[in-house]
């Protein structure tokens, strides 16, 4: 892997799981928390076919896992891929400046309703992970992962709009001095409730 990259994830938010006691008669406990089990529509978003191999290379987890590319984007001399993996989320930043990877950041989704995590959007909870590349652009990223949805706050000192926006994601917010973007992922449905509310929020850089 490129010396130029730094890594960060977020180990998996791990769920409570709880065994039912019983006394002559068999049941589970009310108490354990609800589990999150269901289909992830993250996973069931269309896949974009990707141009040239822009993540070889990189540290993408287990390998039998699938890497399921959802949606990229361009900002200055950056393309950024966001994809899940199993039950994680990723992005990946690509320079254009030699194709190399300049920054990654990896997170799992939580795996129960009551698991450590962000609550505060629709479609939660979250996992959440940031890192700061290398490069001319100085990329940064935070990744908020969840089961159906992820939110993505990018910034870098490109003043450049996001450009080439293809894929299950969608602009939320730009700031004021066009260095910072925040897009949401997920289908269509989902992201016309989380953007309204990610376009409010104060940006964590600007």
């Amino acid at each position: 892997m490129s010396r130029m990259l730094r890594f960060a994830a977020i180990g998996t938010v791990l769920g409570f799981s709880c065994l039912a006691c019983t006394s002559g008669e068999s049941g589970t406990d009310s108490s354990a928390p609800p589990s999150l089990e269901r289909s992830s529509r993250l996973q069931s978003s269309p896949e974009i076919a990707l141009s040239g191999d822009p993540l070889a290379g990189q540290d993408i987890g287990v390998p039998s896992e699938k890497l399921h590319a959802l949606a990229e984007f361009h900002k200055g001399p950056d393309r950024i891929i966001v994809y899940t993996q199993g039950e994680k989320c990723g992005l990946s930043v690509v320079s254009s400046e030699g194709e190399r990877t300049s920054l990654q950041v990896l997170a799992a989704w939580p795996k129960t309703d009551d698991a450590a995590g962000s609550s505060e959007l629709p479609f939660g909870p979250y996992a959440m992970a940031s890192a700061a590349g290398s490069g001319a652009s100085r990329p940064w990223a935070s990744l908020s992962c969840g089961k159906d949805a992820m939110v993505v706050e990018y910034t870098s000192q490109s003043a450049e709009s996001a450009t080439n926006v293809r894929g299950a994601i969608s602009v939320a917010k730009t700031s004021r001095n066009r260095k910072s973007v925040s897009m949401v992922v997920g289908p269509d449905s989902v992201r016309k409730k989380i953007g309204p509310l990610v376009s409010s929020a104060e940006p964590a850089r600007s």
